[in-house]
């Protein structure tokens, strides 16, 4: 008794707390905060302090309330910590990360949409899929369809998407299904890896394939002879 309560709080909270005890008596508005004290038996805490006017021996008093927050600031700043590793991880990756709602909007495509396909993201999000080839939509479609009624990941679906400058790009795209407490699908999270080169090698071999096929054709129907001496072919 008879002590102020400045002499168990650190120093560099006294003005704060000062401040807030004489707004308090003369407003009575009072917006609680937090501080850092250390107590003898649990250490180092943090509190929200909350308080109120009262009457105390006839003269007006402050009553103040100091709720422990120390273990949900803890928390919050440990999946303030996650959230900003994956959200690095996702807009650094190579690959484009997107969320579709369950009827086929787009909710949430990474940054590296606009590095990869040339549009901007305010172009995409909150609109149905879109630049998806004509002939490879329906595909795509079904693909999503059959994994909202499965409530199953899914994966390896390859289709040609538009890039902003007008010419196809080639993607193959993997989903998972996000359930709610009821197990119901509430959403699709997905991610989609640029093959463009790895299609177009792939054509280009088919191309030099078929082409030595016809040379081998060829050659199966004609007769040649090759002459040391003068380097000159004969056919038949």
């Amino acid at each position: 008794l008879n002590t102020s309560v400045l002499e168990y709080i650190p120093r560099q909270y006294h003005d704060r707390i000062t401040a807030a005890i004489s707004d308090r008596t003369e407003t009575g508005r009072h917006t609680p905060y937090e501080m850092e004290i250390d107590s003898p038996v649990r250490g180092h805490r943090i509190v929200l302090v909350r308080s109120s006017v009262i009457e105390f021996d006839g003269s007006p008093a402050v009553l103040a309330v100091l709720t422990d927050v120390t273990e949900q600031k803890r928390v919050e700043e440990a999946l303030r910590e996650s959230e900003e590793k994956y959200r690095s991880l996702v807009e650094n990756a190579n690959d484009i990360v997107f969320s579709l709602t369950p009827d086929g909007i787009t909710s949430y495509v990474s940054p590296n949409w606009t590095e990869i396909l040339g549009h901007d993201t305010a172009e995409i999000i909150g609109k149905p899929m879109r630049h998806i080839h004509p002939e490879d939509l329906p595909r795509v479609q079904e693909f999503l369809r059959e994994t909202m009624a499965t409530g199953k990941k899914a994966g390896g679906i390859e289709y040609r998407i538009q890039h902003k400058d007008g010419t196809w790009r080639w993607h193959t795209q993997n989903i998972s299904p996000v359930h709610d407490a009821g197990g119901r699908v509430v959403a699709i999270h997905g991610i989609c890896h640029d093959i463009t080169e790895r299609k177009r090698a792939e054509q280009a071999l088919r191309e030099s394939r078929h082409q030595l096929s016809e040379a081998m054709d060829i050659a199966s129907l004609v007769n040649w002879e090759y002459d040391a001496r003068t380097n000159l072919f004969t056919f038949d």
